[in-house]
């Protein structure tokens, strides 16, 4: 069984040209742009940055990016500074807004941000744009379900990939579970820079328990990260 899902796994992200060195370049992409930043080349740091978005949508305190060079994780904050700086105050508003809900931002970065934050503000109405604004993406805790979903979006990845949903009474909201829990293994697995064949198992298993008559539950499969979505699209 082991081996059956190591093969869905490898040809699932052979087939969006993912091989496992891809999960590693998730951290150099990272500190790259992080790099052509601070030279001031916010053009080309854009499209690193859209793509580490991309595999982790979480801001994070702290990540290993490669080796032994670990750093925070703030891709909303620089992103929302290069369309500063190239004069997006709409886009850079927006991603200011992402980042504070994370609320990992901290010194030099966090005042830079407040800076920019208060700059675009007092330029927008001047020019009569609306202000941008940050639609929720998960449901209020309100619920152990709805408290998962919550801790997902907030990036607490490790107590989601811990979830255990044989705790929800209804089957749909345990299938909805694993569905989470799996994208939880899969981001931590990037975040690690690991290769496909350390998580293979984990995740395919949650993924196979996600399912039921064969079918993903029916949730906005848009809110993860493309990858991961195409793996769970495309796995048996």
């Amino acid at each position: 069984m082991k081996q059956s899902y190591a093969r869905a796994w490898l040809a699932a992200i052979c087939s969006i040209g993912a091989a496992p060195a891809a999960m590693a370049a998730f951290g150099t992409d990272y500190d790259a742009a992080v790099v052509k930043i601070e030279r001031g080349h916010y053009a080309d740091a854009l499209p690193l940055l859209d793509a580490v978005i991309e595999d982790v949508p979480a801001s994070q305190k702290r990540v290993r990016l490669y080796g032994v060079r670990f750093a925070p994780y703030t891709p909303y904050f620089y992103r929302g500074l290069a369309h500063y700086r190239l004069g997006r105050c709409e886009d850079a508003l927006r991603d200011f807004l992402h980042e504070a809900r994370f609320d990992v931002l901290a010194g030099r970065n966090s005042e830079a941000m407040a800076q920019a934050d208060a700059d675009c503000r007092a330029r927008l109405p001047a020019a009569q744009v609306p202000l941008p604004a940050v639609a929720e993406t998960s449901p209020p805790p309100a619920d152990a379900l709805g408290a998962l979903v919550a801790a997902y979006f907030k990036g607490e990845y490790s107590l989601v990939a811990s979830y255990d949903p044989a705790v929800l009474a209804s089957p749909a909201e345990q299938a909805q579970a694993w569905l989470y829990r799996a994208a939880a293994q899969y981001t931590l697995a990037v975040l690690a820079g690991d290769d496909a064949a350390t998580v293979v198992e984990d995740v395919q298993a949650s993924l196979a328990r996600a399912r039921r008559d064969g079918k993903l539950p029916a949730v906005d499969l848009s809110l993860f990260p493309p990858k991961f979505v195409k793996l769970a699209t495309t796995s048996p």
